[in-house]
């Protein structure tokens, strides 16, 4: 997520900023899917666990609450 938050401001795609929860979940969710199930159809040595899946949406939410802290943060100052 911060990875395609820093992509978005460098190419000046504001647009297309993760900050929304359901943006971030759902985006954490598409990502944990292909990486979980899509790629182990193509690397042999890759297998599929699907709590990673749920890893990656909490991680998404943990970013989202640091994100929403800083936003707030700039908002007073």
């Amino acid at each position: 997520v911060a990875i395609v938050n820093s992509l978005a401001i460098v190419g000046n795609q504001i647009r297309l900023l993760l900050i929304s929860l359901p943006r971030i979940l759902v985006f954490t969710f598409l990502c944990g899917v292909f990486w979980e199930y899509i790629t182990p159809l193509y690397l042999q040595y890759s297998i599929s666990d699907p709590y990673d899946v749920i890893a990656y949406m909490f991680g998404g939410f943990i970013y989202w609450i640091i994100i929403r802290m800083q936003l707030k943060k700039l908002r007073r100052s």
